[in-house]
């Protein structure tokens, strides 16, 4: 058993404004406050014949987060920002391969109320729930290794008042890799991401919550072929 314990307090300063939106009419007053972190993490790790059972707990508090906006009363816009939440994971390894699964439940919230990706742009954005599956398989007389992952968000109704349910979309992706026996600083390798050409906005993406924005979707199936030499 692993017992694990962290926390952190960062002091970022005063973050700059983003270039695009600089206004010479901003009216800056007593200034920016200096943005502060408090970063919290606690885990625990058992492992027994191939068996691994894991699971953390974690929180980031977020004050004064600079969020400039063009507008000239808007110069020193900030809001406090908390993310929260706990992963559980279980896997097994039986020497030439692994199957791990893994579910992540993240919160974030922006001054106390539900994030969204417009005041989140800089900050946050709706997370929610998540599973991923990985596993793969290395057959040893050959040098060949087949795997795959799948990536599954659950629709996240934790929005912003007046948005809409956040939609859930499931990833497939999958390669073999071939490493040859009298050459193992070679490997050769073939993926296939998005295996179903799933048509999605992965959670952090901006706007995917309001229905006047189309959100940039993630790129459909592909086809990957790779070589790498080590030397």
């Amino acid at each position: 058993m692993i017992a694990k314990a962290g926390y952190s307090r960062v002091w970022a300063g005063v973050p700059l404004a983003e270039n695009f939106i600089m206004n010479p009419n901003w009216n800056y007053g007593t200034g920016p406050e200096p943005v502060t972190a408090d970063n919290y993490a606690f885990g625990l790790v058992a492992k027994h014949d191939g068996f691994t059972l894991e699971g953390s707990l974690f929180r980031t508090d977020i004050d004064d987060a600079r969020t400039a906006k063009y507008a000239a009363a808007r110069a020193t816009e900030n809001h406090d920002v908390r993310s929260k939440g706990f992963e559980v994971g279980a896997g097994y390894e039986w020497g030439d391969g692994y199957f791990k699964v893994k579910y992540a439940n993240v919160d974030v919230s922006i001054d106390g109320q539900p994030a969204d990706s417009d005041t989140g742009i800089y900050l946050a954005a709706p997370a929610g729930q998540f599973i991923t599956l990985l596993a793969a398989h290395t057959f040893m007389d050959w040098g060949v290794t087949v795997g795959g992952d799948v990536e599954i968000a659950l629709d996240n109704d934790d929005v912003a008042a007046g948005t809409p349910t956040l939609e859930g979309y499931k990833v497939f992706n999958t390669f073999v890799e071939y490493q040859p026996p009298s050459h193992s600083n070679l490997t050769l390798r073939a993926e296939i991401k998005n295996i179903f050409d799933e048509t999605y906005s992965a959670r952090a993406t901006y706007g995917q919550e309001f229905g006047t924005v189309t959100p940039l979707y993630e790129p459909g199936r592909a086809f990957i072929l790779s070589a790498k030499a080590t030397f």
